[in-house]
Order: C-alpha cells, then sequence, then structure tokens
C-alpha cells in the first residue's frame, strides 16, 4: 500500500475516533437531559400535589383568598411546565446534533471505503 493510502486511513481512524468521541459526548448529554426531565416532571408532580393541599386547606380556612393563591401557585406551575419545555427543547436540538454526527460518520465510512477501493470520491 502507498504511502497515501496509509495517510487516508489514518485520517479515517482519527475521524471515526473523534466522531466517536462527540457521538459518547452527545449520548452523556442527553441522558443528563432526560434524567433533568424526569426530575422536573417529579418536582411538578410533588408541586402539584402540594398545590392541591393548599387550595384545600385555604378553602377550609379562607375562602375569599382562594382565587388569589390559586392564580399564585398557577404561575409557578406554569413556570415550572415552561421550563421542561426548554429542557424538551434542548433534547431534541441535541438528538438532531446526533443524527448529523450519525449522517457524518455514515459519509465519512463510505469516503474511506471509496478511497480504499481506488473510488474516486466526488464533494457532495
Amino acid at each position: 500500500m502507498s504511502a497515501e493510502i496509509w495517510t487516508m486511513i489514518g485520517v479515517g481512524v482519527g475521524i471515526a475516533a473523534l466522531v466517536g468521541t462527540l457521538f459518547t459526548i452527545l449520548n452523556v448529554r442527553i441522558s443528563d437531559l432526560r434524567k433533568d426531565m424526569r426530575d422536573m416532571r417529579e418536582d411538578t408532580a410533588l408541586m402539584e400535589r402540594r398545590i392541591n393541599d393548599r387550595i384545600d386547606s385555604v378553602e377550609k380556612n379562607l375562602g375569599g383568598r382562594i382565587d388569589s393563591v390559586e392564580k399564585n401557585l398557577g404561575g409557578r406551575i406554569d413556570s415550572v411546565e415552561a421550563r421542561v419545555d426548554g429542557v424538551e427543547t434542548r433534547l431534541r436540538a441535541v438528538e438532531q446534533g446526533q443524527a448529523r454526527v450519525i449522517g457524518a460518520v455514515e459519509m465519512m465510512q463510505t469516503i474511506v471505503v471509496a478511497t480504499l477501493r481506488g473510488e474516486e470520491v466526488s464533494a457532495g
């Protein structure tokens, strides 16, 4: 094999290693985001239970102030739900990035195989 082919193989291996590292980083990030989403959902459920308990108490003791309490607590729920939506949006972005990395890996594999076969590789 010529030095040029060995160089191409080395470049391919280096790119594959880099892509593997990036893929691992993306997987870790996705796992972290999924855990964050689970935690936020659990927090939301806990907060909802606490809110319902609080509303029951307020109805018994302070019937006239219920509207005010519901509004304040509803705002807190909306805030938590907005944070969950933000995490879901980031998760989708990371998953899209992961799909692009997978596509790049497949393209690089095609280029390396074509180069090893002595086929001409065209851009695009």
